[in-house]
């Protein structure tokens, strides 16, 4: 019986603070999201009117905040700095430096839903029985409160351990306490609901990630650089001597950079 208790209670705080970290990787996955669509406003706008043979004085005073912008975000991007000690951008080099932000960013975007979906596929039997449970429980409580029969009765017939701790001890009514209880099931049916609503959330965009061609090769990008690492510290192949892996490695990742406009320096997924 008390092991059976403490299993419970580890069982219910490990349900907690998964919850907790769920929100948290989730709330970061929104703040990459924005940083994502604020960088590429930024790059395309200050394109748009760099590119121009003249600019009214509104479109210079945005381009001058878009450059210290986007140098405070890409700091890669600076190429030198005025005579007035503002940055100097340039725009063929911003596009990549601006390609390998975005990686960066979408990857650990992805790991945050990756993360919390791996969390929600383990826990998510334990929680949607446990809002079945608060259920069952709000509807019992809820037919008490209706019937025309002995409510202390019902009530100690449900929850024995309620009757006797409020009922019997504490001299409390029947009535008052299965409407308390009413309160605190229907919480607990709320919370479970609103737990499996985030689930089915999370798991669909984890689903739509899943499917996008730069979920793939990111993952494929970092699986060649885990193949070249392990290959060196094999005694396999040196940087300047690879082995057939590691050159088919540095082919794959070669090819995923082009096709995402990254710089050598643009590894996807590295802080």
């Amino acid at each position: 019986m008390g092991w059976n208790f403490v299993s419970a209670y580890n069982e219910k705080e490990i349900q907690k603070k998964s919850l907790e970290n769920i929100k948290l990787l989730q709330t970061r996955a929104v703040e990459l999201q924005k940083q994502e669509n604020n960088l590429t406003g930024m790059a395309l706008t200050y394109e748009s009117l760099v590119n121009r043979l003249s600019l009214s004085p509104q479109e210079e005073k945005l381009l001058l905040k878009l450059t210290g912008e986007i140098a405070v975000a890409v700091p890669e991007a600076i190429t030198g700095y005025d005579t007035k000690g503002r940055p100097k951008i340039d725009l063929q080099y911003l596009k990549p430096v601006v390609a390998n932000e975005l990686a960066r960013l979408r990857k650990q975007r992805f790991d945050q839903i990756e993360t919390s979906a791996e969390i929600f596929e383990v826990l998510l039997p334990v929680y949607r029985k446990d809002m079945i449970a608060a259920k069952n429980k709000l509807e019992r409580v809820q037919n008490i409160m209706n019937t025309s029969g002995n409510i202390g009765w019902e009530l100690f017939c449900f929850d024995p351990l309620n009757y006797l701790r409020f009922i019997l001890f504490s001299g409390e009514s029947a009535e008052s306490r299965i409407s308390k209880l009413q309160v605190v099931y229907l919480e607990q049916y709320q919370k479970t609901t609103e737990v499996l609503l985030l689930a089915q959330d999370i798991l669909h965009n984890y689903k739509l990630i899943r499917n996008m061609p730069e979920y793939s090769d990111y993952n494929r990008y970092n699986d060649n650089q885990d193949i070249w690492n392990s290959e060196v510290k094999a005694g396999k192949g040196t940087p300047s001597y690879p082995s057939p892996a590691m050159i088919r490695a540095h082919q794959e990742n070669e090819a995923i950079r082009e096709k995402y406009g990254l710089t050598e320096q643009g590894r996807i997924g590295l802080p």
